[in-house]
């Protein structure tokens, strides 16, 4: 789990204002959950950090900023053979390259 806000240089609308406008956490899913912090407090899910930067960063007036570093992910198991232990391998392969990429 790894958590963002949201920093605003230019508010558009006029509505959620400048500065750190809202808070979320990405799941290790890659999902993301979102809080607003303007005087119309609301709280939605995104599929992606990808997802979030391109509904609400309006062309650059507002950037997703990471506050926690990428997590270390450590597997560890003993598996039955080697074609169990090439799948688990690939999954996390998968993983670190999902997490990369939402940086």
């Amino acid at each position: 789990m790894r958590r963002f806000e949201l920093h605003r240089h230019q508010d558009a609308s006029g509505v959620s204002g400048i500065g750190v406008v809202a808070q979320g956490v990405q799941f290790d899913d890659g999902t993301c959950a979102m809080r607003w912090l303007s005087d119309h407090r609301s709280t939605a899910v995104y599929e992606s950090a990808e997802d979030v930067e391109l509904i609400h960063g309006h062309h650059g007036m507002t950037r997703l900023v990471w506050v926690d570093p990428i997590p270390r992910i450590r597997i560890e198991f003993q598996p039955a053979d080697n074609d169990e232990y090439l799948r688990a391998l690939g999954r996390r392969q998968n993983i670190i390259r999902r997490l990369g990429a939402n940086r």
